[in-house]
């Protein structure tokens, strides 16, 4: 009820949630803007388009070589790691150039990749991985890094502000259960963030924890296509106005085959199906009381099943989860 009326003092209601017809690029939006009246067809997705080609060829090779170094297997790992370095320095040494004018969408490009690095080189659970990341970042003249990014790699950032840090666990812990369970976390998701980290306090949830994301958007089960589940997940980061989830989920959109326009001009350019789905994302982040019979109606008669629409709910239901952490 208190939910209710904040809403109504705001001025939004159900009749005033229009339907989704383009999504607006918007930098800047943080991750503490909790609920907003905006309507949806102006909340942002993606980067700001005040840039060079967002998504270039060496940015989307970089993206898919990075996915690379998610394996268990060192010597595999290590051969892809050694041609990711290669197409750093290439990309540098455009950036760089002193003869001629450097390429500005290299130095974009590179610059866009360095809080990967700067993310491998500290919290990644391989360490080949964060000695290679670390040494290359050590290497870039400082006028490449971006005003916010030091150079120094040698500290992490505090994991919680409410935890001591000693009880947080590290990024190789003695635990070796919990270890493997960093390990298959980075494999499935490319990261091991600050939230599983706080997680492995608790190993015995984390683990159930970690299967049930892996049920959710892994490859392997479920009816939807995985860049058909990260867009709706990234449609619920956006609808949050959480520009921390958006940054994260867009590359994993893109590296399991999703169509850069689809970000870049928003939902006009996304199949109907999907517009459909994003009014029914409006309400359940925003007005979850409101969901009815003749929405689930409405998504069936734009061609989704049962099972899709099941699988939908629970990637909405557990990305909201992830904003309110």
């Amino acid at each position: 009820q208190n939910w209710k009326r904040m809403e109504r003092s705001r001025g939004t209601t159900a009749a005033t949630t229009t339907a989704p017809t383009s999504t607006t690029v918007v930098a800047g939006r943080g991750p503490m803007n909790r609920r907003s009246s905006t309507p949806f067809s102006e909340v942002p997705v993606g980067y700001s388009t005040a840039t060079v080609d967002q998504n270039s060829e060496a940015y989307m090779e970089l993206l898919f070589e990075f996915q690379t170094l998610r394996q268990v297997d060192a010597e595999s790992r290590s051969q892809h790691l050694h041609t990711l370095l290669h197409t750093l320095q290439q990309l540098l040494t455009a950036a760089t150039a002193p003869t001629l004018t450097p390429n500005e969408q290299s130095l974009l490009d590179l610059r866009r990749v360095i809080p990967t690095l700067k993310c491998l080189a500290l919290e990644c659970p391989f360490a080949d991985v964060r000695a290679a990341m670390s040494q290359f970042l050590t290497s870039l003249p400082r006028e490449i890094l971006s005003p916010c990014w030091s150079p120094d790699v040698q500290e992490a950032p505090r994991v919680s502000q409410f935890i001591d840090a000693a009880e947080v666990p590290s990024i190789e812990p003695e635990d070796t259960a919990l270890r493997k369970l960093f390990v298959d976390i980075f494999v499935l998701t490319g990261r091991v963030s600050h939230l599983t980290r706080v997680l492995g306090c608790h190993p015995s949830f984390l683990a159930r924890f970690t299967n049930l994301y892996s049920l959710i958007m892994g490859d392997d089960y479920g009816p939807l296509q995985p860049h058909l589940r990260h867009y709706l997940a990234l449609l619920t980061a956006a609808q949050m106005h959480c520009s921390y989830l958006v940054r994260t989920i867009q590359p994993e959109f893109l590296c399991h085959g999703g169509k850069p326009e689809w970000i870049l001009q928003g939902l006009s350019a996304a199949p109907k199906k999907l517009v459909k789905m994003a009014e029914v994302t409006a309400l359940l982040t925003h007005q979850p009381w409101t969901v009815n019979k003749s929405h689930i109606s409405g998504l069936v008669a734009e061609g989704w099943s049962v099972a899709e629409i099941i699988h939908a709910l629970l990637i909405i239901a557990t990305f909201r989860f992830f904003f309110c952490l």
